[in-house]
């Protein structure tokens, strides 16, 4: 009788987590978005731009703890890596920086996180949003 209990015990478990897994959250909607774009400088440097682009109805919110942190920048020599509030131009709106000098190659990656923030027009409500991945830069299409 006990192996019998616990077998039943054991398979509701196994279909209780089996189920709870088949749940998983949503990802949160992003009320933001990020469009990086490199240019070559006049002395041949890479020049990036991190473009905040709120979604809908949201505008930008000035007075968040904004971040981006270049995690890796393959190929390219930079003078920070971490940039602050006190760096992002909301005028673009964004971050723009250039590379201290010619990318030891013409294309490379670059693992970005950027914390960025938005209202609604009125500022009824204000959103945090965390924008993660790596992107391919390359200076063979891009402008001067």
């Amino acid at each position: 009788m006990k192996m019998l209990v616990h077998s039943i015990v054991g398979l509701t478990l196994t279909v209780m987590t089996q189920a709870a897994a088949a749940e998983a959250p949503a990802q949160p909607r992003k009320n933001s978005s990020i469009e990086i774009t490199t240019t070559k400088d006049a002395s041949g440097n890479a020049k990036m731009t991190f473009r905040v682009i709120p979604e809908g109805n949201m505008v930008i919110n000035d007075e968040g703890p904004w971040r981006l942190d270049l995690v890796k920048s393959e190929g390219l020599s930079l003078a920070k890596t971490k940039f602050e509030r006190s760096d992002f131009d909301f005028k673009f709106p964004g971050w723009q920086f250039a590379s201290t000098s010619a990318p030891a190659s013409a294309a490379g990656e670059i693992e970005y996180r950027a914390t960025v923030f938005v209202c609604t027009k009125d500022k009824a409500q204000c959103f945090r949003d965390v924008h993660k991945g790596t992107t391919k830069w390359s200076l063979a299409a891009a402008k001067k």
